[in-house]
């Protein structure tokens, strides 16, 4: 049964309150994205028994995949001077199909191959130059998504690309430790049985990158996490209070099936 009040992540809310204002044309995009923190809010308040359903993935999860699909933007039409909307629309596209590569895994759908994905962001990231402002919480949940799956391969050198990129963004976003960048990530579409521990791993990796300076990667222990441990300090992202109101999850009534418009964030 589908719950009537579901708790859903502030700047996931956001994210869709300021892309529909300022991207009134790209609008496909945060009404998937939308959605898909309606589904995150609901498997986050079923956890204890939403893994065991076989019917949730198929029902819930493959129509929106089918929906990111639909909206692809072909890499030869991207064009970063011209369209960066369509840019950044299009790597928020792969973070969304990223995000369900993990959560389908964890409802027992085998093979999930992400690769593909991985790489594109990285071509279209490396191509295109774009202002992310105020989206660079999109950018950072893509970014991390991304790392995690990169590091399922036996070659790190997408990984070590986008620890690179996230620690770039983690400085620019006035962030210094990997719980500083958990507390964003939990405010976006995010399962934290299913993404905490990889996260964890992934960015303890920025952290040290970012303490050892751009220049140098970081040395790997046995258990696959960074050497030294990282520093406490302070999420100081000032752009980031306007983004996200209070600092609180907003909860939002609705029933199936999904809608949107219906609050307001």
């Amino acid at each position: 049964m589908i719950p009537k009040t579901l708790t859903r992540g502030v700047l996931a809310d956001k994210t869709v309150y300021l892309w529909d204002r300022l991207k009134p044309n790209r609008t496909q995009f945060s009404e998937i994205f939308s959605d898909m923190t309606h589904v995150t809010a609901l498997i986050n308040s079923e956890a204890a028994t939403v893994w065991t359903d076989c019917n949730f993935s198929g029902l819930w999860a493959n129509p929106l995949i089918h929906r990111l699909l639909t909206i692809q933007i072909p890499l030869a039409m991207l064009n970063g001077e011209t369209d960066p909307d369509g840019v950044m629309q299009e790597v928020g596209r792969l973070g969304c199909v990223l995000y369900f590569g993990e959560m389908r895994r964890k409802f027992g759908v085998y093979p999930v191959i992400t690769r593909i994905q991985v790489q594109k962001i990285k071509i279209i990231l490396s191509e295109h130059t774009i202002e992310w402002r105020p989206f660079e919480p999109l950018l950072l949940w893509t970014l991390t998504l991304a790392g995690i799956e990169a590091s399922f391969y036996p070659d790190n050198t997408d990984r070590s690309w986008f620890i690179a990129e996230l620690s770039r963004l983690a400085k620019n976003m006035g962030m210094q430790t990997a719980e500083d960048a958990k507390g964003c990530l939990r405010k976006m579409p995010w399962i934290e049985e299913v993404y905490d521990d990889h996260a964890e791993l992934l960015w303890r990796d920025v952290v040290v990158r970012i303490e050892m300076g751009q220049g140098q990667e970081p040395e790997q222990r046995s258990d696959g996490g960074p050497q030294g441990e990282a520093r406490s300090g302070f999420f100081y992202w000032d752009h980031a209070a306007a983004i996200m109101g209070e600092d609180s999850n907003i909860t939002v009534t609705r029933m199936s099936p999904i809608r949107r418009n219906d609050y307001e964030p």
